[in-house]
């Protein structure tokens, strides 16, 4: 890993991976299943899948990235919980047996893929007949942090526009989402979703039926 993306991984563990806490929550709530497996691809330090794990304990919970620091980051904030547990691997090469998950998520993590297509396939490959793909990116163009979606230090940091400045630097807007939307079908999964949640940009997917 180049000293760049070192800096980067460490900034966003200090930075959103603190103040993001309460848009974690609200992911769980919405998109957890009670049971079977649950996989975030490009978990990042984790907390995705930290707080799926703690919201349901009869769901076991995989997280994987290609960054050993974050891997290494994500074991430190989740270690403790029993259903869950982190792997580094590669999203476009899982050592995961087709079928085997019932959710897949990808949580602020796509715009960073260099070969998407691949990671989508894979995503295709493990998910069961009954499971279900969720993406989520911010859009880069939101217009505004919704209330509750972002804890602040003292009520006052981070300010809105520090937040809206990462959706503008790391979010899609249209014409990257309409790729994505279109790498998916080619995956063979059927979008079902595709509108907001919160200030991110969501599509929910599932397997193709023959």
């Amino acid at each position: 890993m180049g000293l760049r993306k070192r800096v980067s991984d460490g900034l966003y563990q200090v930075g959103p991976g603190r103040y993001y806490q309460p848009t974690y929550r609200r992911i769980a709530e919405a998109f957890a299943v009670q049971n079977g497996m649950a996989l975030d691809v490009g978990c990042g330090p984790g907390w995705v899948s930290v707080r799926m794990a703690e919201r349901e304990p009869g769901l076991t919970v995989l997280g994987i990235d290609h960054s050993r620091q974050m891997v290494t980051a994500a074991k430190r904030n989740g270690g403790h919980i029993d259903n869950l547990r982190f792997e580094e691997m590669d999203g476009g090469q899982m050592t995961l047996s087709e079928g085997s998950v019932d959710l897949v998520v990808a949580v602020q993590t796509a715009h960073h893929w260099t070969q998407p297509d691949a990671v989508l396939a894979e995503v295709g490959r493990v998910l069961k007949e009954t499971g279900r793909f969720v993406l989520l990116e911010a859009d880069r163009y939101a217009p505004a942090v919704p209330d509750g979606w972002i804890e602040r230090a003292r009520g006052l940091w981070p300010p809105d526009a520090v937040v809206r400045n990462g959706w503008r630097r790391f979010g899609m807007d249209d014409a990257e989402w309409t790729n994505m939307r279109a790498g998916i079908c080619r995956a063979g999964l059927s979008v079902v979703r595709d509108e907001p949640f919160g200030f991110y940009r969501c599509m929910e997917a599932v397997r193709e039926r023959g």
